[in-house]
Parts: structure tokens; C-alpha cells; sequence
């Protein structure tokens, strides 16, 4: 085992009470409905449709192409990350966490939909401020959603913001 990986299982530990206490809150139906709800609108769809109609649109075009790069460039850092680091999932690796939904590959760190909702809001923000602001309050609700839904540490969240945070600040010279 890593040094890393020795770190991170420490905070898992560390984590662990945290988790479940906000795996629990998805006993109440309708919050476990609005928590899967906000981690499925993570998946991607969204931010592709809104891609998609930045790239229809000639006034932000250039936002598009941004959120596209910055996009794969996250994607391939969170690869990395994933492979380096071999965090199991809250889900994974204590009984009594419950994933509430599917997780799209195997290990936890860092929260890739986080890191997506929180990139794409943070540039969109810079760009068209009122629909940004939506955004990263629906970012925001994606970020919890991977904790209540069982599936991310806190951690994994927050690396994911940090890792959004540095991106998109190294992108909006290109806005």
C-alpha cells in the first residue's frame, strides 16, 4: 500500500461517521428523491445539452470550446487521479453506507461529477453570471448528493472543487 493510499485510508476512518450520517438522510423519500435526482444530473446530460447550445449560439461559442477542453482536461486528471489513488467507495468499503445509485466506475477519488459541475458553473459564471449562479447552486447540490448517495467520501468532493477551482481559473484567460 502507497503512502498515499495509507493517507487516505486514515481519513476514510476519519470520514466515516460523516458519511453515514448523510447517507441516513436519504431515509426521508422525498430527500433520498431529490439527492438521486441531483447526483443523476451529474451524469453529464446537462452539461452536454448546454454545451451543445453555447456551440449553437455565435456569442458563445468560444464558451463552449472552453467548457470542452477544460472539460477533457479534467476528465484525463481525474483518470489519473482514480488510478493513482484506488479509493474504495464509502459504499464499497463500510456495511452500513448504502449506494442510493449506481456509481459510474469503480474507485471514489476525487467526485468527477463534482468536478464537472463545479468547472463548467465556475466558467459559465464568468461568462453569463445569472445562469452561473443557478449552476453552482445546482453544482452545490451535485457535490452533496455523492455523499448522501453513498458514493464519495467529503474529500472526494472537495478535491474535486479544488481540482474545478484551478481549472477553470487557468481557462477563463481564454473566455
Amino acid at each position: 500500500m502507497s503512502t498515499t493510499q495509507q493517507h487516505l485510508t486514515r481519513l476514510d476512518v476519519f470520514e466515516h461517521k460523516f458519511c453515514v450520517m448523510a447517507n441516513t438522510w436519504a431515509d426521508h423519500p422525498n430527500i433520498r428523491a431529490l439527492f438521486v435526482s441531483a447526483s443523476r444530473c451529474g451524469d453529464g446530460l446537462l452539461w452536454a445539452c448546454l454545451i451543445t447550445y453555447f456551440a449553437a449560439i455565435p456569442a458563445t461559442r468560444q464558451l463552449a470550446l472552453v467548457l470542452t477542453c477544460t472539460g477533457l482536461i479534467n476528465a484525463l486528471i481525474y483518470r489519473i487521479f482514480k488510478q493513482q489513488t484506488l479509493r474504495q467507495r464509502p459504499c464499497d468499503a463500510w456495511p452500513d453506507i448504502v449506494a442510493l445509485t449506481p456509481p459510474l466506475d469503480r474507485y471514489s477519488f476525487p467526485s468527477g461529477h463534482t468536478l464537472h459541475a463545479m468547472g463548467f458553473s465556475l466558467l459559465i459564471a464568468h461568462v453569463l453570471p445569472v445562469l452561473g449562479t443557478i449552476l453552482l447552486g445546482v453544482a452545490g447540490l451535485i457535490a452533496l448528493s455523492r455523499v448522501v448517495t453513498g458514493l464519495h467520501y467529503p474529500s472526494d468532493v472537495l478535491a474535486a472543487i479544488a481540482i474545478a477551482i484551478v481549472s477553470s481559473n487557468t481557462a477563463i484567460p481564454f473566455l
